[in-house]
């Protein structure tokens, strides 16, 4: 597949959280095609151990985790001074999916389905955004 956009020109760390397996290796594989670095994780848990070490450039978060929300990810990371800069953005099938996402004050969110191509324009502009 060839790539469709470049916003960025050095390799970017994502994290994504999301429980299915199965669409957390169909998102790190899209990402990594656009030049992405994307670390995935099932839960909160190992994602919180994780940011504490290495701050990413962006984050994925699916609504529907086991545990701790995707949500309230989101809203513990925007309302910290650490992390309140870093873009969020909510993916879920949830019915209330704008209402989370205004309440956690995610930067973005797509509903599921949504395509890889959607998924890559929303952070390619976050990440392209803040290095102007």
């Amino acid at each position: 597949m060839e790539a469709v956009f470049s916003a960025h020109t050095m390799s970017q760390l994502i994290y994504i959280v999301d429980d299915d397996a199965s669409l957390l290796e169909v998102l790190q594989l899209a990402l990594e095609e656009h030049d992405y670095i994307p670390i995935g994780f099932a839960g909160a848990k190992a994602f919180w151990k994780k940011i504490s070490k290495h701050k990413p450039d962006a984050v994925v978060l699916d609504i529907g985790l086991d545990g701790e929300q995707g949500d309230q990810i989101a809203k513990k990371l925007k309302s910290s001074s650490e992390y309140k800069d870093l873009p969020v953005i909510l993916i879920s099938a949830d019915q209330s999916l704008s209402q989370k996402a205004k309440a956690s004050k995610a930067d973005s969110y797509l509903a599921k389905p949504f395509s890889l191509d959607s998924l890559v324009y929303v952070i390619d502009s976050f990440i392209s955004s803040r290095k102007e």
